[in-house]
């Protein structure tokens, strides 16, 4: 008989992952929707950012996270990070807008290998034969998978390598943040978000047209009105459960779910947005997300078996050079 402890932990851990799914999955739903009735990126963003910044300062309020100061000796370390995160985000919504959510979703893949190459570049970090095998299979995937979409071009592919290039910053400049000043992914957000918010505000009319977000604004329906203010509420849950899974679950639930969700967006991207893949198509992409499905696995094992190896010695160490608990949660967001 199973305690009842364990199985409201168990339902718990449950709804969690679903929240998680469902969220992420009508994030970008949501957002390819609504832009192609309000195509305005940057504006989009703004919405989303503001509905954010109130679910964090709500959840402080509830006191589910307690509030910590960013240390002055990384203060421009934390400005670089803000602006590098609202701006690939805007650029995310822009890249959404501009190419099929195949291409997009592909695109994001390329985060991943990226980083690794930044990192081996800047700190001579390493991987193992494993790990670089199952990145150039991902590389590989979406070459062919990209390749082979029918609603290709040059102007979407743009936006979305820029998306992809400050995606990188922002998760390295996370990493940073959150090794040497110890905060978490709430408190990095309710310190960031309000000045995000800002600056998202400023993106607008060099990437909108103001003249256009306002008019449209004043034409959107009720309805199409809803659908906005449900996909910021999407990407509130999605960030708040994310989080909540590093802590009831662990680093290799999230990974691995954000796999399994990458395969439903594009399913969802062919059936209701996007042009019918061909097989090549088909192909990589199952490879690609194979590939970095192998390599997140793979990270995180060694990942583990490396803390373990420390645990003793880092018991004693002092909270500015602790390491985080996941790979994961330092490249949330």
């Amino acid at each position: 008989m199973v305690p009842p402890v364990c199985d409201s932990r168990m339902a718990e851990q449950a709804g969690v992952l679903t929240a998680n799914f469902v969220a992420s999955v009508a994030v970008i739903s949501g957002n390819k929707l609504v832009l192609q009735t309000f195509p305005y990126a940057a504006a989009l963003t703004v919405v989303h950012y503001a509905v954010c910044w109130a679910g964090v300062r709500w959840l402080r309020r509830e006191q589910l996270f307690e509030p910590k100061a960013v240390k002055r000796q990384h203060f421009a370390h934390f400005v670089a990070l803000m602006v590098t995160w609202s701006t690939c985000n805007v650029l995310s919504n822009v890249s959404l807008e501009r190419n099929s959510v195949g291409f997009y979703q592909m695109m994001k893949l390329l985060t991943t290998p990226t980083v690794v190459v930044v990192n081996f570049v800047a700190y001579g970090e390493r991987v193992s034969f494993a790990q670089l095998v199952a990145l150039l299979a991902t590389c590989i995937g979406v070459g062919l998978a990209t390749v082979s979409d029918v609603q290709f071009n040059w102007s979407g592919a743009l936006w979305a390598a820029l998306s992809v290039a400050l995606a990188v910053a922002q998760k390295l400049l996370n990493a940073h943040l959150q090794q040497r000043c110890g905060l978490s992914t709430l408190q990095v957000m309710d310190t960031a978000f309000p000045i995000m918010t800002a600056i998202a505000v400023l993106c607008v009319p060099a990437i909108d047209s103001l003249s256009g977000v306002l008019a449209a604004g004043q034409r959107l329906s009720s309805s199409r009105a809803a659908l906005v203010l449900l996909s910021a509420l999407a990407a509130f849950a999605a960030t708040w459960s994310a989080t909540r899974i590093f802590g009831l679950i662990g680093a290799l639930a999230h990974v691995l779910l954000g796999s399994f969700k990458t395969c439903v967006v594009l399913l969802v991207g062919v059936l209701a947005f996007d042009a019918r893949p061909n097989a090549q198509g088909v192909f990589g992409a199952a490879l690609g997300v194979g590939s970095i499905a192998v390599y997140t696995f793979l990270s995180v094992r060694t990942e583990r078996s490396g803390q373990l190896a420390v645990a003793p010695a880092s018991a004693s160490a002092p909270d500015e050079m602790r390491p985080l608990t996941s790979t994961a949660e330092r490249s949330l967001g």
